[in-house]
């Protein structure tokens, strides 16, 4: 999977601290998708609170997720499980759409 990040606001160590955290992140989403496509990460900071936005593209439509806090990699940990739960949706979603589609 292709990450593509960008940092605002955030000093060296944040960015490092904050770049492992997504990196975590990204084989857990992964393994669900069925071809790698790119991740988009904006991670913000302006001192006393976070803010990450991720996103992706999955079969033409743009999954997206944001998050805040005040410790880094909780808003990064946050934000990419919600757009794993998303992906999971989708996915029973089309699950279902098939079983109705055979009976």
């Amino acid at each position: 999977m292709k990450l593509m990040t960008t940092f605002r606001g955030l000093d060296q160590a944040d960015t490092l601290r904050a770049t492992r955290a997504i990196e975590r992140h990204v084989g857990r989403i992964e393994r669900l998708l069925d071809r790698p496509v790119p991740l988009k990460a904006v991670v913000e900071g302006d001192g006393a609170e976070h803010r990450v936005w991720v996103s992706m593209m999955v079969d033409r439509n743009e999954i997206y997720a944001e998050s805040r806090g005040h410790e880094l990699a909780l808003a990064v940990t946050t934000a990419c499980e919600r757009l794993r739960a998303q992906i999971l949706k989708k996915r029973r979603r089309a699950a279902a759409v098939k079983l109705r589609a055979t009976v």
